[in-house]
C-alpha cells in the first residue's frame, strides 16, 4: 500500500461466499456506501438501536474508511465488500452482538469514552483486557452488500445489508489513532440507526 499498490484480501473465502457477495452489482454497492457514507460524513453522532442495544457514537471529523468494490482506489481492500464504515471518536452505550468465533453466541458489552468497560464472556474479557488497547472502540461499519448473508465467517457477515458492527481493538487501519494487536468485529443484525 506506501508504494501505491491496491490490496485485496478474501481470508477465509468460500466458493459460496464468493459467488453471493461478488457476484452482485458493484455499481449499485458503490452507490449504497457513497450514500450512507455521505451521510456519516455530515452527521456529528449515531444512535444505534436494537434488542439489547442503544449506543450514541461521537463520528464527528471522522475520515470514512469505506469498502465499496472501487478497485481503482489505492487502498486495502475485502472481497466481498460492501460497507460504509470510520474510526469513531467516542462511544457510549450497550449492545449485544454476534460473536461469530464463539459460535454464534450473543455477547453483552458496556461501552464508556470509546473504550469497553465490560463484557459478558470471560473468554473475550481476557483477550480484551490481556492486549494493550483491545478495548478501544475502533470502527462503526454499515452493511452494503445485498448479496451477502451471514455465514459465520466475518469477512461476509460485515458486509450484510441490515446489518452494522462495531469493532474493537485497532483503529488505525480506519484512519484512526489507536494501534492494537487485533481488530475485533461484532455484528449488529437488523438495527435502527438515527444520525
Amino acid at each position: 500500500k506506501k508504494s501505491g499498490a491496491t490490496v485485496v484480501t478474501l481470508p477465509g473465502i468460500t466458493k459460496p461466499m464468493f459467488i453471493r457477495g461478488v457476484g452482485v452489482d458493484y455499481k449499485k454497492v458503490m452507490r449504497l456506501t457513497k450514500k450512507i457514507s455521505d451521510k456519516l460524513q455530515k452527521a456529528k453522532k449515531v444512535r444505534i438501536v436494537a434488542p439489547g442495544t442503544d449506543v450514541t457514537v461521537d463520528v464527528r471529523n471522522c475520515k470514512n474508511a469505506d469498502d465499496d468494490g472501487d478497485f481503482h482506489r489505492k487502498s486495502i481492500h475485502n472481497l466481498p465488500s460492501g460497507e460504509a464504515g470510520l474510526a469513531p471518536k467516542g462511544a457510549d452505550g450497550h449492545f449485544t452482538a454476534k460473536d461469530v468465533n464463539l459460535k454464534k453466541t450473543r455477547v453483552n458489552f458496556i461501552l464508556e469514552n470509546n473504550k469497553v468497560t465490560a463484557v459478558s464472556s470471560q473468554r473475550l474479557k481476557k483477550h480484551l483486557w490481556g492486549i494493550k488497547n483491545a478495548r478501544n472502540v475502533a470502527e462503526l461499519g454499515i452493511g452494503t452488500n445485498p448479496g451477502a448473508k451471514a455465514s459465520g465467517n466475518m469477512l461476509e457477515d460485515e458486509k450484510v445489508l441490515g446489518t452494522c458492527h462495531i469493532a474493537v481493538g485497532d483503529s488505525k487501519s480506519m484512519g484512526g489513532p489507536v494501534q492494537a494487536d487485533i481488530h475485533w468485529d461484532f455484528i449488529i443484525n437488523k438495527p435502527t440507526i438515527w444520525l
